[in-house]
């Protein structure tokens, strides 16, 4: 697993493998990109190309999210997704828009980019490592103000045939 904390960095771990001429590519320009201080010097794209070179579209996962909100809206929800929409939530059929607001692991990657662009006082962001999707994310906002900060689990992830 791979912690993003905000620090500056631009070294390449020099454990990676090259599974494919995409990641090959994708590290030759993380390195020749320099030092980067935005989404922990390189991993959230990482690891979104190594999410997106898996093409695993059908999948199911448990999700529970970090906030100051009402249980219904943590969770944990059991979410099946075919062919990249969600649908069904804990069983039953799920209809997006509706009142239940649950994630693709694609939207998860679109939630941490948005969360650090806000430039957080902290943040944790820890992916998988055999899919890179986030599974551990913890944002704090403001450091004096409580009850702002968010985040989200992943566990649970299966990919379907």
């Amino acid at each position: 697993d791979v912690a993003v904390t905000g620090v500056q960095t631009c070294a390449l771990p020099i454990f990676l493998t090259f599974r494919s001429m995409r990641y090959g590519l994708l590290c030759l320009l993380l390195a020749l990109s320099g030092c980067t201080k935005d989404k922990g010097g390189g991993q959230w794209l990482y690891q979104r190309e190594k999410w997106k070179s898996m093409g695993i579209s059908s999948y199911s996962f448990s999700f529970k999210r970090y906030c100051f909100c009402t249980p219904e809206g943590v969770g944990p929800f059991q979410i099946v997704v075919l062919q990249g929409k969600i649908v069904t939530v804990n069983g039953q059929p799920y209809e997006s828009g509706g009142a239940l607001l649950v994630p693709t692991i694609d939207q998860l990657f679109e939630f941490v980019d948005q969360y650090l662009d806000r430039r957080p006082y902290s943040s944790r962001v820890i992916y998988n490592s055999r899919y890179g999707f986030p599974e551990d994310v913890y944002i704090d906002f403001n450091k004096d103000l409580a009850d702002e900060e968010t985040g989200f689990q992943v566990s649970e992830f299966y990919a379907l045939r």
